[in-house]
């Protein structure tokens, strides 16, 4: 699969260090390498959330995994917005990891004077927050309802 995979993306380099392993481990002479004639196109780049309508920076409905662009989103649009309001009303879940990079990631900015505030907090995520300490850098508002 591995072999397949890149004569697809069109490495031939790789594929010749695939292919000695391939050799070594199966005792049998690999595939000879072809390049694909199908065109390879890799999935956009999300783009960052939106604006809500009130003018306001808009959360994603799930943060999971890596946050790094969400956190360089938040941090530009602080820097512009004093306070910067974020609005989570459309935010469902995060995950703990996510949670941690979202402490660790927005810290330096709050520390050097950025007020963030999160609004419309779901009651679970805020437990999160707060379990998290993310409420010692970030003013978080949950629902009322």
């Amino acid at each position: 699969l591995l072999l397949e995979l890149l004569q697809l993306l069109n490495r031939e380099s790789e594929f010749e260090e695939a292919s000695i392993d391939y050799c070594v481990t199966y005792e049998v002479s690999p595939p000879a390498f072809v390049a694909s004639k199908n065109k390879v196109t890799t999935a956009q780049e999300e783009s960052p959330p939106p604006h809500a309508d009130n003018g306001h920076f808009m959360m994603p409905t799930v943060i999971e995994g890596r946050s790094e662009k969400l956190i360089l989103a938040i941090a530009a649009y602080a820097a512009q917005h004093k306070p910067a309001i974020i609005d989570c009303s459309q935010l469902m879940r995060v995950d703990f990891t996510a949670a941690g990079q979202l402490l660790t990631g927005l810290a330096p900015f709050t520390s050097q004077g950025a007020v963030i505030e999160l609004h419309n907090v779901n009651h679970l995520v805020a437990a999160l927050f707060n379990v998290m300490g993310l409420k010692d850098i970030l003013r978080i508002l949950p629902r009322k309802s």
